[in-house]
């Protein structure tokens, strides 16, 4: 697996991650929508965080991007809101041969592409998706010409083809059991190669732009709004309630807030400095919700992580100490002022296979005399002879209180000083990581294996811990993460998942997990969202053709 992509998205975790962060967007005038009669059309009104860099989906690397291009297209398949599981979409079902390598898709034979005219308003059917569009555009994404931001996860493929007109084939270099997953993915949406090809990269603009989604696109004013309409063609349009869904491109929180204050949105995001007026506010605070998922596509974990190669956290009772010694949830609620999550795995809720919310995983909670235990049977009883610790975190906002929330939390209950450093060490950091180190994840995929393979397997992932992969609880977890990524049974699956879970968070203490994000080492995820609204989740994006907007 190419991991070029994503390490770079770890590296800049001090400056936030590029794919969970809103894209930058340039101050304008607040966007104003054009009211429609009333009674004649059900409309949305939600804030981007940004402007997209891109409405081309093998170009989207951004959760902006991503939020408008999953309304428009239709992925082989999609992630079910409450079991993360995969479930058909474009694709009504699939099979994989014996050795695993083998994947097999058969779509649907009712789902057009549709071309809409801002200019006339009427939509055309112009034919139908086959699977030849989806080996176009994987081919597409292969190419590193064509520049694609996901091109490493394509990467793994040995080939793909259309053997009809609704089946395609794809054919794996190793087995995967958790590819279903990432044939849903935007960067293997299909596409319409004449249009890519007429237009050039003006294809995605309005008027020219083909869609087989739910939504057609009406208009894209740069940083200002986007507005769109509902597909009359989608092959389930009876089931699509909102007809106009207007996107702001506003990246300043406080100007989001007020919009929705004045009836110009119907969510946003509630700024850290704003939330206690929000919760004394006898409306707004019925109107109040703390939950990531209530963001964007992104799936995502904020923790700190051990440099396990580095004395004294070499030692994994030192390791388990530290962890135990950290109230998280009154780490959310001091420095986000409860606007956020606390973790106990590094997979959150919404990934398949993410032990997030079963009852039976702890990981380690906040229990001082097991701290204090456990740093005495490393030879360090009252942090006598512990040498100086090391905490590379942000320190920007509500992270810098953070950051000294967990130095106040070791010297009140295990006795020790933790030297805390700030991003601009990040370079330092690279060459030597300190003993411990903020790190995020934001999910490529919705599969644990992105978290625990890609990301933490000691020879295969990026293991930033520097875990040795010749450690006895290392082997334990590469067998376990390689079993799982070949188990076809989601059960099984699970189960093996938990394992590493609980050898990760838990027995061996790679990664303390401190909050579930939605975007990365930011302040808050507390949202309003306006009663009649009633919100559908979807771990790969805001797929709005399951919301609903009741009268009002």
């Amino acid at each position: 697996m190419a991991k070029n992509g994503r390490a770079v998205l770890v590296m800049a975790v001090l400056s936030l991650v590029a794919a969970c962060a809103p894209a930058a967007a340039t101050p304008t005038s607040t966007p104003r929508w054009t009211p429609m009669p009333e009674g004649e059309l059900t409309t949305l009104n939600l804030n981007l965080g940004g402007e997209p860099p891109t409405l081309d989906p093998t170009l989207a690397t951004d959760a902006v991007s991503q939020e408008v291009i999953v309304n428009l297209f239709l992925g082989l398949t999609g992630i079910h809101g409450d079991t993360g599981e995969v479930i058909p979409q474009l694709a009504t079902r699939w099979e994989v041969s014996e050795d695993g390598l083998v994947w097999t898709f058969h779509l649907r034979d009712d789902v057009y592409w549709v071309h809409y005219d801002p200019q006339t308003k009427e939509a055309e059917k112009k034919r139908k998706v086959t699977a030849h569009d989806v080996e176009y555009a994987v081919r597409r994404a292969i190419n590193r010409r064509t520049e694609s931001g996901y091109v490493w996860v394509e990467s793994f493929f040995d080939g793909v083809k259309a053997l009809d007109d609704y089946s395609v084939r794809f054919t794996l270099e190793q087995p995967a059991a958790y590819f279903p997953s990432i044939a849903g993915l935007w960067g293997n949406y299909p596409l319409p190669r004449e249009v890519i090809e007429g237009f050039g990269s003006r294809w995605t603009e309005p008027g020219n732009l083909w869609t087989c989604g739910p939504y057609m696109l009406d208009t894209w004013k740069r940083h200002n709004r986007i507005q769109l309409v509902k597909n009359p063609h989608y092959y389930d349009a009876s089931n699509v309630t909102i007809d106009t869904v207007n996107f702001a491109a506003v990246d300043e929180g406080l100007t989001a807030l007020h919009m929705y204050e004045n009836g110009d949105l119907d969510s946003t995001r509630v700024p850290a400095e704003d939330l206690e007026r929000v919760r004394a506010d006898p409306q707004l605070s019925k109107e109040l919700h703390v939950d990531p998922t209530l963001s964007t596509t992104c799936l995502a974990t904020a923790a700190f992580a051990f440099n396990v190669s580095k004395p004294p956290v070499d030692n994994r009772l030192v390791r388990k100490a530290l962890a135990a010694a950290v109230d998280r949830q009154k780490l959310v609620d001091t420095a986000h002022k409860g606007a956020k999550i606390a973790a106990t795995t590094f997979a959150p809720p919404g990934v398949f296979g993410s032990p997030a919310e079963d009852p039976n995983f702890e990981g380690i909670p906040f229990d001082p005399g097991r701290a204090r235990t456990w740093l005495a049977e490393a030879g360090y009883a009252g942090g006598e002879g512990l040498p100086e610790l090391v905490l590379l975190f942000p320190t920007r906002g509500a992270n810098e209180l953070a950051m000294e929330f967990l130095q106040q939390q070791w010297r009140d209950h295990l006795g020790i000083e933790v030297k805390g450093w700030g991003e601009e060490t990040t370079e330092q950091w690279l060459l030597d990581p300190p003993h411990m180190f903020a790190i995020g994840w934001n999910a490529d995929y919705p599969d644990e294996h992105n978290f625990m393979l890609d990301f933490c397997h000691p020879t295969e992932g990026l293991n930033f811990s520097r875990w040795n992969a010749e450690d006895p609880a290392a082997v334990w977890f590469m067998e376990v993460t390689e079993a799982a990524a070949i188990e076809l049974d989601p059960l099984k699956r699970k189960a093996l998942y938990f394992q590493a879970e609980k050898i990760l968070c838990e027995d061996e203490a790679i990664i303390f997990p401190l909050w579930y994000d939605s975007w990365l080492w930011s302040d808050s995820d507390a949202f309003l969202v306006k009663p009649y609204v009633e919100r559908a989740y979807n771990p790969l994006g805001q797929g709005l053709a399951r919301w609903r907007v009741k009268p009002h």
